[in-house]
């Protein structure tokens, strides 16, 4: 959508140093410079990315109820259209929980950032995601639950989105929390959609859920966290992924489904000013109703970061991305991603910053 006039109310009113409800600005700025070698390109490179500079506007009302209206107004800066990553409303009370509509990231994309704390471009989290959720849907329903003990419960329903064959999916996921460890359990499903893996060239049609009248879309997440000491961390996260075929490959141009399972390692710790970290993602193979499995595939990363203040920090990250030929790392040919694609591995050395506002 186009600049609204309550974004348009919402700038002036904070330029000006008034209050509109209660509002906050906040954002991120982030760049790194990498250097390596891409499946997308046998050459080395060396190049600047703006991973991308967000703004933000968010607020609170608090009801006569006693309650709190909220609302999120999020954005990346390079030209996108308010609200590119976040515009959503709601309600939140202690003892129900919140609600909201709008545009958010997803349940099952928070319970994968749990899971994946690397900052550049060559995160665990595109590499596990193989096609199987949309990392921040449209015209969607939120909820999440106060905390019982440790217990939180979330679930959303994504709307029939009638530009998209009427395409609609729901998640529901739960943690568990404690001092030492953390349980994390996650379901999704999307109606109408489907995976189209016969353009090989095109990265939307092989990350993203494609409208498919009749076909269907689910996984599911087993995940679990232990904190040994404070600023320690290991986890483990296993995924389990069904997809109906929009479009069938070359290698197996008569399937219709495909099954799929993931895990993701991870460890950190907290030393001072520096937190290093290791992650590992495997992709077992892709097996088709009819034809030839696709090849598994791996990825590894290891990386720390170093802060610098409160607000910002320095970090570096080397990651290598073993494609074998064929799986679910797919990018297009003209991304300029450090993804692996069907045309061999990437090994990248990122070094960048971060800023927090």
């Amino acid at each position: 959508m186009r600049l609204s006039k309550l974004a348009m109310t919402i700038a002036l009113t904070c330029a000006a140093g008034t209050s509109l409800a209660d509002v906050t600005i906040y954002g991120i700025a982030q760049a790194s410079i990498d250097y390596g070698t891409s499946g997308n390109n046998s050459g080395n490179r060396l190049y600047y990315q703006d991973i991308g500079a967000r703004l933000g506007f968010k607020g609170s009302d608090k009801l006569d109820n006693g309650s709190t209206l909220e609302w999120n107004l999020y954005q990346y800066t390079g030209g996108y259209t308010w609200g590119s990553r976040e515009a959503w409303i709601g309600i939140s009370d202690k003892d129900w929980g919140s609600f909201r509509s709008g545009k958010s990231k997803s349940t099952y994309s928070q319970v994968m950032d749990d899971f994946d704390l690397f900052e550049s471009n060559t995160t665990l989290v595109s590499t596990f995601k193989d096609g199987t959720y949309r990392s921040f849907p449209n015209g969607t329903l939120f909820y999440t639950s106060p905390k019982w003990e440790g217990l939180v419960l979330k679930g959303e329903y994504q709307l029939r989105d009638g530009s998209n064959d009427n395409a609609y999916g729901y998640t529901v996921s739960a943690k568990y929390a404690q001092e030492k460890f953390a349980l994390y359990g996650a379901y999704q499903k999307f109606g109408n959609s489907g995976r189209d893996l016969s353009d090989v060239t095109n990265a939307g049609a092989w990350y993203n859920p494609t409208g498919a009248e009749g076909k269907s879309m689910q996984s599911y997440l087993l995940g679990a966290q232990i904190y040994p000491v404070p600023g320690m961390i290991f986890g483990a996260l296993y995924q389990h992924a069904q997809q109906d075929l929009a479009g069938a490959p070359a290698s197996a141009p008569t399937a219709t489904q495909m099954k799929r399972d993931s895990v993701l390692l991870m460890a950190q710790d907290s030393i001072g000013k520096w937190t290093p970290r290791v992650g590992y993602v495997h992709q077992f193979a892709g097996k088709f109703d009819n034809g030839p499995s696709l090849r598994t595939a791996d990825q590894f990363e290891i990386g720390t970061d170093y802060n610098l203040s409160k607000h910002s920090l320095l970090y570096t990250e080397a990651s290598y991305i073993k494609n074998r030929g064929q799986n679910g790392f797919q990018s297009s040919a003209a991304d300029m991603g450090w993804t692996a694609s069907s045309a061999g591995d990437s090994k990248v050395l990122s070094v960048g910053l971060i800023a927090l506002f």
